[in-house]
């Protein structure tokens, strides 16, 4: 073996070896990354009254996450995408191990041409349709995200960090006390139904009773008394007719012992 062919050799193990740690490396991030983003789920669920165990659970934390964030309806179109995104991929791995078997020979009692054939229809196929559950399922995601951030009260830059950091946003948003689940008011019945008749009921007949009854001038039925009782307001105070006929004629009082 030459120095050139030497050189070669060392050159492509210093790659292999360069390319190894560089895997381990974002290999052990992503399983950080996957960790942080499951705690940090945990406890998000917790603040929203809802199951935060839900987090460690394939597809039905994702329905938790749709509940959440109030995009219910996003959850089926979510999973379908993920469900053809998963096939595609296999069909797709399974298509270019065809291929290449077929490349090299090993499937000699076949016909090499109709395996090459098939193999490349269903790695282009596999592909396309890997692509765009992909990227269906990404902006499914987006609006996920969006609707999570309004029920926490935050802005857009929270998006793009869920985006890109999803486990470093949501251990934030889990751990941090000034972040608090609101909703989205979509759904709230005390802010849409529950203050108009409320106000409405305060002002047409609480205010009319309340105002007029005063206590300590006797007048338990308010101000409408004086209305229904004459002008005098109290029946008990009107004058008697017997009484002013006796006030009349003080010569008929009995109490006058110079009468007689």
């Amino acid at each position: 073996m030459n120095s050139s062919t030497q050189d070669l050799m060392n050159q492509l193990q210093a790659y292999s070896q360069g390319s190894a740690a560089i895997s381990s490396v974002g290999n052990i991030i992503s399983f950080i990354m996957s960790v942080l983003a499951i705690i940090g789920m945990w406890m998000v669920f917790n603040k929203a009254s809802d199951h935060g165990w839900a987090a460690i659970i394939p597809f039905y934390r994702d329905y938790v996450l749709c509940r959440v964030a109030r995009k219910k309806n996003l959850f089926w179109p979510y999973l379908i995408c993920q469900v053809v995104t998963c096939i595609s991929s296999i069909i797709f791995f399974i298509s270019f191990l065809t291929f290449f078997f077929s490349i090299i020979g090993t499937a000699m009692t076949l016909d090499a041409d109709s395996i090459l054939t098939g193999s490349s229809v269903g790695i282009v196929l596999s592909f396309i349709t890997m692509t765009i559950a992909s990227i269906a399922a990404f902006v499914i995601r987006i609006f996920i995200y969006i609707g999570l951030t309004r029920c926490f009260g935050l802005n857009g830059g929270w998006v793009v960090g869920l985006i890109l950091l999803s486990g470093v946003f949501f251990m934030i948003m889990g751990v941090s006390d000034n972040i608090c689940y609101i909703g989205d008011g979509s759904g709230d019945y005390s802010q849409s139904y529950g203050q108009p008749y409320g106000q409405s009921y305060g002002q047409s007949y609480g205010q009319p009773y309340g105002q007029s009854y005063d206590p300590s001038n006797g007048q338990p039925y308010g101000q409408d008394a004086q209305n229904v009782y004459g002008p005098q307001g109290n029946p008990s105070q009107q004058s008697n007719p017997y009484q002013q006929g006796n006030q009349s004629q003080p010569g008929n009082d009995s109490s006058n012992p110079y009468q007689n």
